[in-house]
């Protein structure tokens, strides 16, 4: 079963379904609490990437958790303590964060020599915060916890991280970014592009590590340079929903501020498709619709009336207020910026804003 249930991280969706399945056959009749929440876990996931929380929460809640506060069976409260990080990132996923961090940060530990697996949990804890905290705007308080999870890779040289270096070293240059540092960025980015390339040479190319750097790149004004890896990403066969998104809003904003308003018209309507994907989202779709408005603002005559732009700020105030007290402020790195640079250019847009 457990064999079965890693196969499951192999692409694509209706593989991962099958195998999880047969996980569950293999497990019938066995009272086995440790093996029913990795099962669970493993359907959270599936549920999750399909955006259907419900779904997910259910998976979990199937779990008799009771045993969490009798048992003395580490392995047991390792397993708990995975299944509260399966919840905090489906919490994310709604714009809960409130409750995403309460589930994070109840994961401590005063164990001076936890085991490796508690010292993956405490890792995962430390990265899920900092996404969290750049999420709500408090980027000084992401960097903390991101810092804290890139000491734990150096100083556990026993344990291997590939897997998750790649989302931390795009969430430490995105918060980065956001605190106005994006050359240090830089610098992290192209440090874990090297060593990708050199360790794994044969495989597939980071498009999110790229995408990221890319946003170095445009916050540095080197748009050329940040353009040309864009295009690089774009021209490769198969990309995740979230690399398609954030590949044309940055191209958007690079043919948006060098004023060729054609092809970032273009780049904005892709990246509004690319953002319907998400359907719990309408922060990163304000900004699409703000951008969009700020150039039908531009290529309006004077002294004529512009229905599509009427429209366009009509739809923008309405998405204004669906936003979430508790939802994400900060999604992709360089939108906040984008948005101060769009309202010090637009009055109009400044008044929605």
């Amino acid at each position: 079963m457990l064999t079965l249930i890693e196969a499951s991280r192999f692409p694509n969706l209706p593989w991962k379904r099958f195998v999880v399945s047969q996980a569950e056959k293999a497990t019938h009749g066995l009272e086995d609490w440790h093996l029913q929440a990795c099962i669970a876990q493993a359907q959270c996931l599936i549920s999750r990437i399909t955006s259907d929380i419900a779904r997910a929460e259910s998976s979990l809640d199937l779990l008799d958790t009771s045993r969490l506060s009798t048992t003395t069976d580490k392995r047991i409260h390792l397993a708990g303590e995975q299944i509260a990080i399966q919840r905090s990132l489906n919490c994310i996923q709604v714009e809960e964060l409130s409750a995403a961090k309460t589930w994070l940060e109840n994961l401590g530990c005063r164990d001076p020599r936890p085991s490796p697996m508690k010292t993956m949990i405490l890792f995962r804890r430390e990265m899920l915060l900092g996404r969290v905290f750049r999420f709500q705007g408090e980027f000084s308080q992401s960097l903390v916890h991101l810092e804290r999870a890139r000491q734990k890779v150096e100083e556990q040289q026993d344990l291997i991280f590939d897997e998750d270096l790649r989302d931390l070293t795009c969430d430490l240059a995105d918060t980065l970014r956001e605190l106005d540092q994006p050359a240090i960025g830089e610098r992290h980015l192209r440090t874990e592009i090297a060593r990708q390339d050199q360790e794994h040479a044969s495989t597939r190319k980071s498009s999110l590590l790229e995408l990221s750097l890319a946003e170095m790149l445009f916050g540095q004004g080197r748009f050329n340079e940040a353009e040309e890896l864009c295009l690089d990403v774009q021209s490769r066969p198969t990309l995740l929903r979230f690399e398609k998104l954030r590949l044309h809003i940055t191209l958007a904003k690079i043919y948006h501020i060098n004023s060729d308003y054609e092809r970032a018209s273009a780049q904005w309507a892709q990246a509004m498709v690319a953002v319907s994907k998400f359907p719990n989202e309408s922060g990163a779709t304000r900004i699409i619709v703000m951008s969009v408005c700020d150039i039908l603002a531009r290529q309006k005559a004077p002294g004529q009336d512009n229905p599509l732009l009427d429209q366009s700020l009509t739809t923008l105030d309405s998405l204004g207020k669906l936003a979430k007290p508790d939802g994400v402020r900060c999604w992709i790195a360089g939108l906040r910026h984008w948005v101060e640079s769009l309202q010090s250019r637009d009055a109009s847009i400044r008044r929605l804003s």
